[in-house]
C-alpha cells in the first residue's frame, strides 16, 4: 500500500495535481515527485514512476502544518493507519501501528489547495465505524449530561469563563448559575439623535 513500487499516473477521477513535491516517511526524505489527489486514492511519484498510493480508509488524519518547529518545512501532514503494512515499507513502527507521511510541495501557497482537495475527496470515503445511525445526530453526543472535563478542560473553561466576566460581556456562568449582567436604557441610541 506505501511500499515505494512501480506505478502509473492516474487517468480518471483527479482532483488535484501538485508537482514538485517532496515527500517524508516520517523524517525520512523519499524523493521529489507529483502528488495526485483523486477521488478514490491519493498518489504520489517520482520521475521514475516509483511511488505509493493511499485508499482514504487508511488515512486517519490530515492537516496543513505550519509549525516548523516540529519539522523543517510547512507540509500537508497525514497521520496513517500502518495495521496492514509489512515491517520493511518504512513506515512501520513496531510500537504502534500509526505513521506520518508528509508531502512538501516546492509552492507553500498550493497547501491549502491540497488539503481541501483531500478533504473533499476523503468525504466520498466516511469511515464504516464512525456512521452510528441514519437518525442520530451529527455532533451532538447521546450521553452529552454524562461528558466530564479532565483538570485541564476544567482550567480551560474557568479561564474563559474568568475572561468574560472581567470583559463585562454578555452573561456569565457562577458556579453553574447564568448571571444577567445590566443595560443602560438607550446605550445603543443613534448619536445623531442624542443632545450635545
Amino acid at each position: 500500500m506505501t511500499t515505494l513500487t512501480l506505478i502509473s499516473a492516474p487517468t480518471t477521477g483527479i482532483v488535484h495535481t501538485q508537482h514538485k513535491t517532496d515527500v517524508y516517511f516520517k523524517e525520512s526524505n523519499k524523493g521529489n515527485g507529483t502528488l495526485y489527489v483523486t477521488e478514490s486514492s491519493v498518489l504520489w511519484m517520482n520521475e521514475a514512476n516509483i511511488g505509493f498510493h493511499l485508499e482514504y480508509p487508511n488515512i486517519s488524519l490530515h492537516a496543513v502544518s505550519r509549525d516548523v518547529s516540529t519539522f523543517p518545512h510547512e507540509c500537508l501532514y497525514l497521520m496513517i493507519n500502518t495495521t496492514n503494512h509489512e515491517p520493511d515499507d518504512g513506515l512501520e513502527d513496531s510500537e504502534d501501528s500509526i505513521s506520518e507521511i508528509r508531502f512538501v510541495p516546492q509552492d507553500k501557497d498550493s497547501l491549502m489547495t491540497m488539503f481541501n482537495a483531500l478533504a473533499d475527496c476523503q468525504s466520498l470515503h466516511p469511515d464504516e465505524d464512525d456512521i452510528d445511525s441514519d437518525d442520530a445526530d451529527p455532533g451532538f453526543y447521546e450521553d452529552a449530561d454524562e461528558v466530564q472535563l479532565n483538570a485541564e478542560g476544567q482550567a480551560v473553561l474557568a479561564r474563559l469563563q474568568m475572561n468574560q466576566t472581567q470583559s463585562g460581556g454578555g452573561d456569565a456562568q457562577e458556579n453553574g448559575h447564568i448571571v444577567h449582567e445590566s443595560m443602560d436604557t438607550g446605550q445603543f441610541d443613534d448619536a445623531d439623535n442624542m443632545d450635545s
